[in-house]
């Protein structure tokens, strides 16, 4: 699924600003950087939350 999503991308970037866990449950504030073939790295903010459970990362 991922390689049609991204597939497209000369570069991607992920990185985490801020991120706060309570148990199980995490939160993430994101910055994504995608850019396509010949253009500049376009930011993209992102908010994610993650519960993990058996060592797994689950949306």
């Amino acid at each position: 699924m991922w390689r049609g999503v991204f597939g497209t991308f000369a570069e991607i970037q992920f990185a985490t600003v801020h991120q706060a866990v309570d148990g199980d449950i995490v939160i993430a504030e994101q910055v994504h950087g995608l850019g396509l073939p010949g253009r500049p790295v376009a930011p993209v903010m992102n908010m994610a939350i993650y519960e993990i459970r058996d060592d797994e990362m689950h949306e």
